[in-house]
């Protein structure tokens, strides 16, 4: 069942990432993003095991101190890897979108 529940977030999460209606921030671990809640966090990474292989995705709800309250793991294989790996690239590209715009900002002052 928990895997369940979590695929459900994972869907509606990449329709409101989709929608632009999520604040992705970096994180201090290199391939991971993070959107934090009022009392949740959630964060999105990829995961390599070996350079010459297709990264596997992670899903992890943490709770507001930081603790991992359930995860979603998924294999290249697994149905949920293509919907994890859409969050992760549309919050890679916000990022970095947003870095562009600042930029841009400082730039013009």
């Amino acid at each position: 069942m928990p895997e369940l529940t979590m695929s459900q977030v994972a869907e509606q999460l990449l329709s409101q990432t989709k929608e632009h209606k999520v604040n992705w921030e970096e994180t201090s671990r290199k391939g991971s993003y993070r959107v934090h809640f009022p009392d949740i966090a959630l964060t999105i990474t990829r995961v390599s095991p070996n350079l010459d292989e297709v990264s596997d995705m992670r899903l992890e709800l943490m709770s507001d101190g930081g603790r991992v309250i359930d995860s979603l793991d998924a294999a290249h294989e697994n149905p949920m890897h293509s919907t994890l790996n859409q969050i992760f690239e549309i919050a890679q590209q916000d990022i970095q979108d947003s870095g562009i715009d600042k930029a841009l900002n400082y730039l013009k002052q």
